[in-house]
Parts: C-alpha cells; structure tokens; sequence
C-alpha cells in the first residue's frame, strides 16, 4: 500500500506518453460504461424501483375478459358498472375496490370555458392506491350522490392544483364548476396520483348501484387492493367464481365474458419491460465490443513494452509486482472513462427522457436519473473493466524469458498476436448480433410505415367541441348545432370542407359493440362478431378520402324520423357478404338495446386505432340520426392548419358562448404519433449497433496494421523471391476476411439465437427475417475488406530493400 502512490504516478506517467492511444482507450470505454449506466438507469426506475404507493405488490388491476369465440378473445377490456358492481358486493378478497373511468369536462369561471380532464370514480378510489391528502381529506360514501355522474365534491390533483391555483391551501373549501355543476374543494391529491393516472385533474365521486347491464356497457376500469393474507392466485380463482355466476345469471349479456387480475406494476411497466431488457442486453453487448477493442490495444501497447518488463523483471520486478502495476494503469484508465462516461450518461439520460416522456405513455419517465444504484452498478462494470484489463497485458508477462525479450524489444509474433485475432473475431460477432438487430428493427419500421392508413392525413385540421349546458339538452339542439357549425365553417376562408366523427382515427379512442346480419341465424350469446361503431356527420368521408366504394355515403335524406342507416367498411362486407352486395342488408347491433339499421354503403378500410393493427370491421352511424356526445371537428384546408385555430374558435363562440373548443391538432400528428415508439426503438438500436461497428472496423483495422508491422522483413522477402503489389494485397486482405468471415460465422449463430427476443418489437417480418440475415452479414464483410484494404495497401508499396533491412 506505501509504494501505490508511485504505482499511481508512475501509470501516470506511462499513458501520458502515449496521448493518442491513451485518448483513445479512454473516448472507447466511456462510450460503453455511459451508454450502459444510461439504459440501466431506465431500468432500475421503470422497473426496479418499487411503485411509490403503499404496498404496491397488493395492487391488483381487474379486468374483463373475452374467454369464448369471436372477436377480442384473450384481451383484457373495460369492465362494466353492473358487473363491477355486483364484484364489489360478492368478493371477500378485496380490502378496497375501486371502479373509475376518465372524460374531459368542461370547467367554467371568468372567461371562455377551460377543459379539464376529470376522473370519476368509487369514494374508496384513493384508499386503494394508498394515498394520503396532500390538503384537505379524501372523498367519502357521505359525497357520493345517487346517479351515474357525480356529487357535490372534488378533489384536485396536486399538478391542476398547482396550475391553477398556484397551490395555495386555501383552495380547500371553495367552489369550482365543471360542466354546468358548482362543486366544493374538499382536498388535493399527493403527486404520486398522477403516475397512475396521469391527465387526472380533478376527482368526483360516484358509485354503480345505477348500472344496468345492457343499458351501460362496458367502459370503465377497475382496480382492488388484496386484503392481507390474499394472494393475487387466490383472488384470482374467487373473481372467476363469481364470474361465471353472473355469465349464468346474465348469459345474454355476459355470455363468454372472465376476470382477469394483473399486478399493478405490469400494468403500468409491463408493456415498456421487453423493450427495455432488449436496450440493456445491446448496451451490454456494445460495451463487451469496447471492452474487446481496448483490449487489444493493451495487448498492441504490451508488445511495445515487452522490453521495459524484461527491464522491470531483471531488476528484481517478481511477477506480482509486475502485474500490480499493470492493474494499477487498467484502473486509471477506466476511473478516467468512467468520468467521461459518467457525464455521457448524464447527457444521454436527459435527451432520451426528453425524447421518451413525449413519445412512450410510461410513468415515472420524468424521474429517470443517475441515483446511487446506477453509480454502484457502474462501479461494478468499472471494477470489472479493471481486472479484465489489468489481466490483458499480463497475459504475456507471466511467460517472458528474460534475454530474448531483452534482445527483442517489439519485434516478432507471439501467442500475443493470436489472442488479439481471437478478441477482433469477437468484437465481429458482437457487432453483428447488434447490426443484425438494428436491422430487423428497420425493416420492421419500413414495414409499419407502407401501411396504407386508408385516410388522406395531411391537410386536416382537428379540434374537440364539447356540448354542456342547458342549450343542449334535447338530441335536437345537439344535432342542429352541429349542422349549423358545419356549415359555417365550410365557409371561412382556407377550409375546403368540414365534418365531425365521435373518435378521431389514430387517437387510440374507440367504441366497440357485437352486431350480427340479420340474414343470418343469430349466434349464440357471447359468440357475435365486434366492430367498431363510429358516429360521423355527413360529409366526413370525403373530407378525409376515403372512398365509398358500394352504395352511398349520409346526406340530407337521414334524419331521425327516416330509416336507420349504416355505412360498413370493406372489411365488415367481405366477412359477411364476400362477393355479393351488402346494400339494403339489414343488421343489428347492441348500443343500450339492439338497434336495427340498414347498409346504404360501403367505405375503404381505415386502421382506426393505429397503424399497427389489424383492420377491424367498422360501422358508421349518422350523428343525424343518433345525435349522442360531443363530436371532433374534422377540416380539410387549402392553408396551414395552425393559421386557423382562431378563425375556428371565434365561429363557434359566435354560435355558442359555452361550448368549449379545445385539443387543435392535425390528424397528421394523430397519425405520426403512431410511429414515435417505434421509430424511437429503431434509432436507438441503430446508433448502438452503429458504435459497435464502428469500434469492430477500428478493430480490425488495429490488428491489420499491428500484423503488417510485425511482418514487414517477411513481406520483404516475398517481394524479393517475386511477389508482386497485387500478392502481397490479397495475402493482407486474405488475413483480415478470414477472421471476418469467422466473427459473421459466429454472430450468424448468435443472432439467430437472440432475435426471438425482438419478437415483440416487430412489426411485419419474423425474428428471422431473411433479408435482414442476408444484408448484414453482407455489410459486415464490405466493412471488413475496407477496413482490411488500406493496411493491405500499405504493406504491398514497401520497399523490399527497406523491409530486409527493418529490425
């Protein structure tokens, strides 16, 4: 220990006299360690750290679940208030049960209307979540009202209360009105309300002993805390119990329907989990190739040094000492990369949060950073950097008999040469394993975007306008505004023409119910087929292309008091009527009751809910004729949409001082925003695997020239004997794609290997997409041979004369 500050300034000194290698050794590893220390801090917040509510293991999600034929079988759903309600009497293995669901409401004070997002739910709602007032208290039964919409008191999220009221205390107890309706201030919500439902604003109270099974459907959520004791096995078989007692009470309406309990933290994480374990097994993978990289370098450096050791040991150095030295220069080395990693990480941590938070709908995204466990993980890379270099170059210590090193100096190939063609193999495969996974991301992005939405995105404008109040009472006055707005706008300047649809495509908002031909047998309960239901106003159609390919679109002719009609989508007519008209069929489907309509036409097909979906068969009913909720407006323009969002706004408050207008946005944005996960998972693969071929190029390049260097009187002596610039290349570049040519091998092995794991990442093209295992392997040799070419090139312009007499 007293001679370790020497050691330390005498490595010091050493990598001080070689800057560039020393740079380079360092710039390399630095990459690697913050570009691990980075993901893993994603890691260790999103999946890690526990949830910050009380025993958040306890928390269970319940949905329910399509167990018999047809369409939705096997995914989780909303649930409906009924059953939910029956749950919530019959469970014994629930400590809090909590049902909820989420609209925009207006909120009215001095001034235009502002639109909140507010959060209705059971008075134990909080209570599941473990959560205490941040001011005031927390709702009670005593709040709740009779009704399906809420009582006299709110609480407000703890951002919304900051906002708006500048989070002063003495909100509690003052009025606020939503929709039409003066509620009280009774508390403010902790933070940590908002991970679990983030556009929370405000919190109403209700309960379900209004629902009625075939008049409400299914559409809320529904999350329990285990009573203790419980396990998530036990509640599970309990829910299942009583699920099948109500399919047999109610088999009409839930024929074929389950439960299922998923944890809390799979809810909110699980969906981002295997993206998240496939970017830390690439980093790891990319610090493995810097590892391999630097490591070679070392070994390059030993055999320049291979004198100064013979030095060392001659003056009495034993073996121990030698390599404690050694260890010691690996530890300055790798403290020094470490820094620089650690202020990578740093920046990369904020460009990806940045980046992530307005692209992934993940909690806890805006906490990521570099806490004390990511530094102590990145103390365990550092300290296992250390040893693996510290161990490289004393690899050719231990064996070094004395005189020939002394009289050798640098000179002549060794079991050195063949451990660094061993680590440039490796650094090969590594490359292409990570190439190879970029790769099937790219081409599964290309796929993703050839998709055909169906729709003409560019140029449409979009905003919410929301109906409340006493002027919209009646499904008349709703109809009317809307027709009358329709009309004006279609009118100002730079719109070419206007409608409105319930759920805008690409926005992730649907509305699904079963329906059935009533041509045909009706299926038995729990067995109907599923579409998408979707209220429009005449002329939305053509304002957004999409062809009516049979039949008609609506138009004056569909009114309340005139036959009920419907439009399909080419999907819905090829499943029941392929090869025949489906105009002037007849179906129902179930909205409250069964409702009889007749098909007048037939629409393209439109990947509603995103791009990565399937088509779903679709109907589309006339608001004229329905006239329920609040609709999107849908503008096509002949100028910039932004330019019109005030010209918008003021046509609608002319009309009507209370509608809210709110949510501009192009169905542009709608539609990109279905491509920024995954175009974010590609670029991050890619720039990855783009660093990691990087380093194996630099690899290859090294131990060529190294080789080169080491062979120059050999080179001299095939040039004398007749060997001309064009042997002497091929023998050079022969070296380089040999060991090439044994990394692909044994990547090719290894991706085909490790792909399954981006299975769920692909859209498109299967894990072992044969293009992609085609063109990388191709890459990789191009990147080889150049890399291999200028070495190669140099050795076959020396002088021989100059060669025979190198030392």
């Amino acid at each position: 220990m007293q001679d370790l500050p020497n050691d330390f300034r005498a490595a010091a000194r050493a990598l001080v006299r070689r800057p560039g290698l020393t740079a380079a050794i360092i710039l390399t590893l630095a990459l690697g360690l913050g570009a691990n220390a980075a993901i893993f801090s994603f890691v260790n917040t999103l999946l890690l750290q526990p949830l910050p509510f009380a025993e958040p293991d306890r928390i269970v999600q319940v949905w329910e679940r399509k167990i018999g034929e047809g369409s939705g079988q096997g995914q989780d759903n909303v649930v409906s208030p009924a059953n939910f309600a029956d749950w919530a009497k019959a469970t014994t293995s629930f400590e809090d049960f909590a049902g909820y669901w989420r609209r925009p409401a207006p909120l009215r004070g001095d001034g235009p209307p502002e639109e909140v997002q507010v959060t209705i739910a059971s008075a134990s709602f909080l209570d599941v979540l473990g959560l205490e007032p941040e001011e005031g208290r927390f709702l009670g039964e005593a709040d709740v009202e009779e009704g399906q919409f809420a009582g006299d008191f709110a609480v407000l999220s703890h951002a919304f209360w900051q906002r708006r009221f500048g989070g002063d205390p003495g909100v509690v107890g003052e009025t606020i009105t939503v929709w039409t309706s003066p509620v009280t201030v009774v508390g403010v919500a902790p933070p940590e309300l908002e991970l679990f439902a983030p556009a929370t604003e405000i919190l109403l109270p209700t309960h379900f002993d209004w629902a009625t099974r075939q008049n409400s459907g299914r559409f809320i959520e529904a999350v329990a805390r285990l009573a203790p004791g419980v396990t998530l096995a036990g509640a599970q078989a309990e829910m299942s119990t009583i699920a099948s007692r109500l399919e047999s009470e109610y088999s009409d309406f839930n024929a074929g329907w389950g439960v299922h309990l998923k944890p809390l933290t799979d809810e909110m994480v699980g969906g981002i989990r295997p993206a998240l374990l496939v970017f830390l097994g690439a980093v790891g993978l990319l610090l493995l190739v810097a590892m391999a990289n630097v490591a070679n370098l070392l070994l390059a450096r030993a055999a320049e040094r291979r004198r100064e050791m013979a030095m060392r040991a001659a003056l009495g150095a034993g073996s121990w000492r030698i390599f404690r030295q050694l260890l010691v220069e690996s530890l300055v080395l790798v403290i020094a990369a470490a820094g620089f990693g650690a202020v990578i990480a740093v920046a990369a941590i904020a460009m990806l949060r940045k980046v992530a938070v307005s692209t992934l709908e993940v909690p806890r995204l805006a906490e990521v950073s570099l806490d004390g466990r990511v530094l102590l993980f990145m103390g365990a890379l550092v300290m296992l950097t250390t040893l693996f270099f510290g161990m490289v170059p004393a690899l050719g210590t231990r064996s070094m008999t004395l005189a020939p090193s002394l009289r050798e100096g640098g000179r002549g190939m060794s079991r050195r040469s063949r451990t660094q063609q061993a680590l440039v193999v490796v650094e090969i495969a590594l490359a292409l394993v990570l190439v190879t996974g970029a790769g099937l991301l790219i081409r599964s992005f290309t796929e993703l975007r050839r998709v055909d939405p169906g729709i003409e995105v560019e140029g449409i404008l979009t905003a919410r306008v929301m109906l409340q109040g006493e002027n919209f009472q009646t499904p008349e006055s709703r109809s009317a505004f809307y027709k009358e707005a329709q009309e004006k706008l279609a009118a100002l300047p730079g719109i070419r023409s206007a409608s409105a649809i319930q759920w805008l495509p690409f926005s992730g908002q649907t509305s699904r119910s079963s329906y059935f031909p009533e041509d045909r047998p009706r299926p038995a309960s729990g067995e109907e087929a599923v579409a998408g239901i979707r209220y429009i106003m005449p002329g939305y159609f053509k304002t957004v292309g999409m062809p009516v390919l049979d039949g008609r679109a609506f138009d004056e002719r569909d009114q309340p008091d005139s036959t009920q009609v419907v439009v399909i989508n080419q999907e819905m007519a090829d499943l029941h009527w392929k090869g025949h008209s489906p105009i002037g069929k007849s179906l129902s489907y179930r909205w409250g009751d069964d409702v009889s309509v007749t098909v007048v036409g037939v629409v393209g097909d439109v990947h509603h809910k995103g791009v990565d979906e399937a088509v779903f068969p679709a109907l589309f009913r006339p608001y004229t004729q329905d006239p329920d909720g609040s609709l999107n407006l849908v503008l096509r323009t002949e100028v910039p949409p932004s330019t019109l969002h005030a010209a918008v706004t003021r046509t609608i408050q002319e009309m009507d001082s209370t509608v809210l207008v709110s949510r501009f946005k192009t169905l542009a944005e709608y539609h990109a925003g279905a491509f920024s996960e995954p175009r974010l998972y590609t670029l991050l693969m890619a720039f990855f695997s783009g660093l990691a071929l990087i380093l194996a190029v630099f690899g290859i390049y090294g131990l060529i020239s190294y080789s080169v260097s080491l062979r120059v009187r050999e080179i001299g002596v095939r040039m004398a004997m007749g060997a001309v610039e064009r042997d002497v290349t091929r023998l050079i570049l022969g070296d380089g794609l040999k060991l090439a040519a044994l990394g692909v091998a044994l990547g090719l092995a290894a991706a085909t290997a490790l792909s399954r794991l981006l299975e769920s990442l692909l859209f498109g093209i299967g894990a072992l997409d044969p293009l992609t295992f085609v063109l990388v392997p191709c890459v990789l040799l191009m990147t080889a041979t150049l890399a291999s070419l200028v070495p190669a090139r140099r050795a076959s312009c020396l002088d021989p004369n100059v060669a025979l007499d190198s030392d």
